[in-house]
């Protein structure tokens, strides 16, 4: 099984150490928790390619992009 950060999404998120179940997004700042919906699961990074997506769009290409070329190589 891999870690639940192998994911390249961790490049943009880090888990706020107080509390685990909330992811800081490096970018902006802005917190995922389970108020919000997007609780953070163990291995599910969903809800942090959608903010990525959502509020990030660059950064979320690039890092679509490099999953792709990832997956080609598997």
């Amino acid at each position: 099984m891999s870690s639940p950060f192998s994911s390249l999404v961790w490049r943009h998120f880090k888990l706020n150490p107080d509390n685990p179940t909330i992811g800081i997004c490096q970018i902006c700042l802005k917190t995922k928790t389970e108020k919000d919906s997007s609780i953070l699961r163990k291995n599910n990074t969903t809800n942090l390619w959608n903010h990525l997506e959502a509020d990030h769009y660059q950064e979320f290409s690039q890092l679509n992009l490099l999953k792709i070329n990832q997956n080609k190589l598997l």
